[in-house]
């Protein structure tokens, strides 16, 4: 058993240090915060109003064993992130509804979607694409950040993410683009996002509205008239998706609260465990190029790859029974009570169904 535990630890300290031995390795030293730019109550009257959806985040492209070993990590950042970035995003003030949902929201002025390119508790790198309702792209960048010692305090809290500043980066990123748009462009929006929902519930018969020009944008070639009964009806069940699309906003709340937790234990110790082998393998190089293995860093080592493994379980199993804790959706359209039951994802493919067919019954 002992000369088991010697081989998994050096094993698991040759690795690291395999890795990074050939880079000097400097402690990693904070950075300056970033400051959240923050709507006046006058200034987020003038923006319009303009609701932001954002996506599920895609997960990190791993392949094989660690696709495998990381997979309930994943989950939990792929829904973690997103919901985050939806809290920042209304600390600013500068937008209307903000909601995290399962697919894009043909309701929504503006529609945010991500892909997790790298994570650990060490480095953060994120692709965020953000385009509005009448397709023109808002952002398409990556955003990186790099956590410090000063990130990850002996008491582990959840207050403050250690990445806080790339999520305020995004947030003033997309303020700055809002406060460029006139006040007829955010109408051009609203109204766009509004066609586009319409079109979503019946193509055939809002497809004259909204015509891609050269840059394969929409552009509105005209409005229903107001007291158009179709497009009355159209309205009446779009306020059914808000209600629908908040409810499922409340479910990811859930899954935020309960995995922030487990996943900041995680990733502290991901982060502790990574700045140890890299101290380790820079003190290597520097000196007999070869790894430092007495007892006291082995078990060092060992600790932290073990706290790892059970947030890694406790994720784990948390990914595995969400989808059945999950509280059945009960809302309203159009004077029927329907209640939706399974994963939100399932959920809401379900939902965009039944109101298509509602639609055209309604039509037929």
């Amino acid at each position: 058993m002992r000369k088991g535990f010697f081989l998994l630890v050096s094993l698991l300290v040759s690795c690291a240090s395999q890795v990074e031995q050939s880079a000097d390795f400097s402690p990693v030293e904070p950075v300056e915060p970033v400051e959240l730019l923050r709507a006046t109550l006058s200034q987020g009257q003038s923006q319009g109003g303009l609701n932001l959806s954002i996506t599920v985040f895609e997960g990190e492209q791993l392949d094989g064993l660690t696709a495998r070993m990381m997979k309930p990590v994943a989950f939990a950042e792929t829904r973690y992130m997103p919901y985050l970035l939806k809290q920042v995003l209304e600390e600013s003030g500068y937008w209307g509804a903000v909601r995290v949902v399962p697919q894009p929201d043909p309701t929504s002025e503006l529609s945010l979607q991500g892909r997790i390119l790298y994570s650990d508790g060490f480095q953060l790198e994120v692709h965020i694409l953000c385009r509005d309702s009448t397709g023109r792209v808002w952002l398409d960048q990556v955003y990186q950040d790099r956590a410090s010692l000063v990130d990850y305090p002996d008491e582990i809290t959840v207050a403050e993410d250690p990445f806080r500043d790339l999520y305020v980066r995004l947030s003033n990123d997309l303020a700055l683009s809002l406060k460029d748009q006139s006040a007829k462009t955010r109408s051009t929006l609203l109204d766009a996002a509004l066609l586009r929902y319409a079109q979503a519930l019946s193509a055939e018969t809002f497809a004259g509205y909204l015509k891609p020009d050269e840059q394969d944008q929409l552009r509105i070639q005209g409005l229903p008239a107001r007291d158009d009964p179709m497009y009355e009806r159209v309205l009446r069940i779009r306020q059914s998706e808000y209600d629908f699309i908040d409810a499922v906003d409340e479910q990811y709340q859930v899954v935020f609260n309960r995995m922030k937790v487990p996943y900041a234990y995680w990733r502290k110790n991901s982060f502790e465990f990574e700045y140890y082998n890299r101290r380790l393998a820079a003190k290597s190089a520097q000196k007999r190029k070869r790894v430092d293995v007495r007892y006291e860093s082995m078990l060092r080592v060992y600790k932290q790859f073990q706290d790892r493994r059970h947030n890694e379980d406790e994720l784990r199993q948390m990914a595995l029974s969400f989808d059945a804790e999950l509280s059945p959706i009960i809302t309203r359209v159009e004077g029927q009570l329907i209640q939706l039951v399974g994963n939100l994802e399932g959920q809401y493919e379900r939902w965009r169904n039944l109101l298509k067919q509602l639609y055209r019954l309604e039509h037929n």
